[in-house]
């Protein structure tokens, strides 16, 4: 790696930096997931010579649980270590915690020598809402409609499926939310959270305790914007996918979850249906 980078904490006001790094490797300019990401996130990256953000890198941490996600390398510093000293910097501030990511073709060589191991897989489905199923089981919020009281719950609910709480993760998502859905039986929540990224609602996290709860509350959400294109990242495979799949959403991707450690991510995965984003978890 070139001695002069300085890697340096991202805030933030780097968030135009940062999209102008993705468009330089291809992906899209997503402003709602970078301020997400840098609001509650540990950004890190370095200036190159020209005075633009040569990489970046995001982890989150939970408990004893971290996510390392957005790791970018301007394309002609590529092949130079400087993806090395990112992910060496995000595993430091990881410290013991056991970390996870969701890797790209072109990461996984590095994650592997990092010591990383694949561990399970997220597949993506997309696509317009094509069911007429009512959705009269789940309540529909908008954001500032959330008592004190309900947030604590869902917050708790992420926490007892995902196994580590994201409380500050939770605030973040919901300041750009465009709705969240509940649904209540035999004393059981579920819940779902929509956010618009670009031209594509994302749904997720999703968290029920039964597959109907899961149904309910996704439902609810695509159904209330049907003309819009739906992004929804599920962790594993199962009828919930089937059902997906029934109702006009298709798979574009599967992203490999690699990981290094042994913690309680995804404790409760049967309860987990929907990731916020895969560089969150």
């Amino acid at each position: 790696m070139d001695g002069s980078a300085q890697i340096r904490r991202l805030d933030r006001a780097d968030v135009d930096h940062c999209l102008r790094l993705a468009l330089d490797r291809g992906w899209a300019c997503e402003r709602t997931k970078w301020n997400v990401l840098l609001d509650v996130g540990e950004g890190w990256g370095f200036d190159d010579r020209d005075g633009e953000l040569g990489g970046a890198v995001i982890l989150m941490r939970y408990d004893d649980v971290a996510f390392i996600g957005m790791l970018l390398v301007r394309a002609r510093l590529g092949r130079r270590g400087f993806g090395r000293a990112l992910m060496a910097v995000a595993l430091e501030r990881a410290g013991p915690a056991t970390v996870l990511l969701y890797a790209t073709a072109e990461g996984r060589p590095l994650y592997e020598r990092l010591g990383f191991t694949e561990h399970a897989a997220a597949t993506t489905y997309e696509g317009r809402w094509q069911s007429k199923m009512p959705a009269k089981t789940a309540q529909c919020f908008t954001p500032a409609q959330l008592s004190a009281g309900l947030f604590d719950q869902l917050v708790a609910a992420d926490a007892q499926a995902f196994g580590s709480r994201r409380e500050s993760l939770m605030r973040g998502l919901l300041r750009r939310a465009s709705g969240v859905a509940v649904h209540r039986a035999n004393n059981n929540l579920s819940f779902a959270i929509a956010w618009r990224n670009i031209d594509i609602v994302h749904i997720g996290p999703v968290v029920a305790d039964t597959e109907s709860g899961a149904l309910a509350v996704v439902g609810a959400l695509a159904g209330q914007g049907r003309m819009a294109r739906i992004r929804i990242d599920v962790p594993e495979v199962g009828p919930f996918t089937g059902w997906l799949s029934a109702v006009g959403l298709h798979v574009t991707d599967r992203t490999p979850l690699m990981r290094r450690g042994y913690g309680n991510a995804f404790a409760g995965l049967s309860k987990f249906y929907a990731l916020a984003m895969q560089a969150t978890g």
